[in-house]
């Protein structure tokens, strides 16, 4: 057959099924996977609590703070301490009142790494369940 004269030429006609089939496959891909995205956090919420609540009898006890100086020595809320033996025994005594058994660090930015490890071990080994890290004022 011949080629119509005149206006003749190519026609260009775009062909739509390969896009119609990538659409309908991530369709399904979507469809699949969208249940298992929805998935559900518990999340506690506090009971609701007095307007005004009753002011402690008793202070709060001062947070165990273990403190490591620049040169590597230990201090336990505020007083030195010689030795990591004497500084476990503090902890001990402290974390024996404690219900939570949270000790925190604070070491100075230029303490000695090995001087804060051992801190960290101590107060492990005294009984803290959580070693908190106090970053130093700026």
């Amino acid at each position: 057959m011949q080629a119509a004269s005149g206006q003749g030429g190519v026609q260009s006609e775009l062909n739509v099924t390969p896009l119609i089939d990538v659409v309908l496959v991530l369709l399904i891909i979507f469809m699949v996977v969208t249940p298992k995205t929805d998935q559900q956090v518990p999340v506690a919420i506090p009971q609701d609590t007095p307007a005004s609540p009753a002011a402690p009898s008793t202070p709060p006890a001062p947070l165990p703070v273990i403190a490591v100086a620049q040169d590597g020595t230990f201090s336990f809320q505020g007083k030195s301490v010689d030795d990591s033996s004497a500084l476990k025994a503090l902890v001990a005594t402290a974390l024996a009142a404690s219900a939570d058994k949270v000790v925190f660090l604070e070491p100075h930015p230029e303490a000695p790494y090995e001087a804060a490890m051992v801190a960290m071990d101590v107060a492990r080994l005294a009984g803290a369940a959580h070693v908190g890290w106090v970053d130093p004022p700026m």
